[in-house]
This record gives C-alpha cells, sequence and structure tokens, in this order.
C-alpha cells in the first residue's frame, strides 16, 4: 500500500532502539511515506519541515496540560499518542488535551495504516 509520497510523520519520544520505534517506522516507509525522527531520537531531523502527522510515545510522560502535551508541535498537525501500558483514563485525558488518536503495540500495518 502506498499512500504519498508527499506525506511526511514525525515520531519522538520513542526510547532509542526500542521494538515499537523500528516497527513504526517500516510500516510508514512501506507505505512510501517519509519518517522524520524529532529531537533526542537517533536521526533527528534537524532542519525538518512540518509534518504532516506526529506519533508521540507517551510512556513515562506525565503531562499535566496541553503545553506539556504538545510542546514546540506545528499548531493544526494532528497527534497520534502511542502508548505501550495502556490506561483508559490517561489515554482519555490525552485525548482531552488534544491528542488526535492513540496506539498500542503491537503495532501493525492494519492498525497504522488508516490512522495515518
Amino acid at each position: 500500500m502506498c499512500l504519498s509520497h508527499s506525506m511526511s510523520v514525525l515520531l519522538t519520544d520513542f526510547p532509542s532502539a526500542s521494538p515499537q520505534l523500528t516497527a513504526l517506522t517500516s510500516i510508514l516507509e512501506a507505505a512510501g511515506i517519509q519518517v522524520l525522527m524529532g529531537p533526542g531520537q537517533a536521526n533527528s531531523s534537524e532542519d525538518r519541515p512540518n509534518p504532516s502527522l506526529i506519533i508521540r510515545s507517551v510512556d513515562g510522560l506525565r503531562v499535566d496540560d496541553q503545553d506539556q502535551m504538545f510542546p514546540d508541535f506545528p499548531v493544526n498537525v494532528p497527534i497520534i499518542i502511542a502508548a505501550q501500558n495502556f490506561e483508559a483514563a490517561r489515554i482519555q485525558e490525552m485525548l482531552e488535551l488534544g491528542a488526535t488518536d492513540f496506539i498500542t503495540p503491537p503495532f501493525t500495518a492494519e492498525s497504522i495504516l488508516p490512522r495515518v
């Protein structure tokens, strides 16, 4: 499945060399989507264009307000949160703060690409 070569997805806040980061990168690149790495990721994209979508890992992240949830992210860019430890109340809180959707591992093309 090839979506769009002009589409780019920024992956950020994943632990380095995590299987989740590797899986997401493989799925997105196989679909023809440009993958950008956020600050703190290996191969981060310092001069990146505004992404079409952001996928942010929130495992271990404590978020109290929208500024903490989406610091310095481009305005009006959808943000999907990735959480290995699914807690319904926490996911709901992040959705209320402005996240567009959420995903949990294991990541598969069938579960990721419809959201992208």
